[in-house]
Formats: C-alpha cells, structure tokens, sequence
C-alpha cells in the first residue's frame, strides 16, 4: 500500500523539513538524517587531522622566509616568489632539492636606457627535513 503524497502546508523554511520519527513509515526520518549528516560531518574534518603527509617542503613558510633570507644577503633587491618554487626528491627521503626564482630587476643604462627589465634568475637550495623543522643551506 503506497504512502500518500505529502503536501507542505507551513511556508518558508519550514515547508521542508522532513517529519521526525513515524514507527508507521519506513526508512530514513528527519532525526536519523540530522544524525547521518552530522556523523559524516564529523569523519570529515576528522580526516585532515589524520594525515601525516606534509606537503611540499620547499612551500613551507618557514623555509620559503629562510631562502628569501639568504637571497636578501647576496642581493638585496632580489625577491623569490613562493609561487615559482619547486621542488625535486633526492636519494635520501629527509632531503629536497629547492629551485626558486629570485626576481631582480637590473639597471645597465648603456643597453635598456631608463628602464628595467625584471628577470628570473633560477638559484638552488637543499632543504633537510627534520622531526621539528628544516635546515636549508644555499648550493652555490
């Protein structure tokens, strides 16, 4: 014997909400819904938490203000822009290979007059992954 259909009689928001518990009607009611919902809910921002995998080394904030750190030292007005950082796996699983792009713009009024040319300059950095940080060290 089929259900008959259930016309909304409240208006607005409530119009649809599902009718709590009816022993009478099979399957899913509003209560087991909310319950269902709120489980999946839960397992899914419990599963970021669970992860033990980092993501890229040479993207960490940590190590992307130690490069810039030791590109300032060289030259000064050069900038590395975390977003043109790559980053390669090395024989040993604790240590990455680092590549970034230090933005400069150079001044030779001889050949380009009052204007600059901003340029990528790719530089090399080694990053060794350790329980509580990173140790970087420049490769040239």
């Amino acid at each position: 014997m089929p259900f008959p259909p259930v016309m909304p009689t409240k208006v607005g928001i409530h119009a649809l909400t599902l009718p709590f518990h009816d022993p009478t009607r099979p399957g899913l009611t509003g209560q087991s819904l909310c319950r269902l919902a709120l489980l999946l809910l839960s397992i899914g921002a419990a599963a970021p938490a669970c992860a033990t995998e980092r993501g890229p080394a040479c993207r960490e904030h940590s190590v992307v203000d130690e490069i810039t750190r030791q590109v300032k030292a060289r030259n000064y007005y050069g900038r590395v822009d975390p977003r043109l950082v790559t980053e390669q796996p090395t024989a040993d699983r604790q240590v990455v290979r680092c590549q970034v792009c230090v933005l400069s713009a150079p001044y030779d009024t001889t050949r380009l007059d009052d204007h600059s040319i901003e340029q990528c300059v790719a530089d090399n950095f080694e990053v060794r992954i350790l329980p509580r940080g990173f140790v970087v060290r420049d490769l040239r």
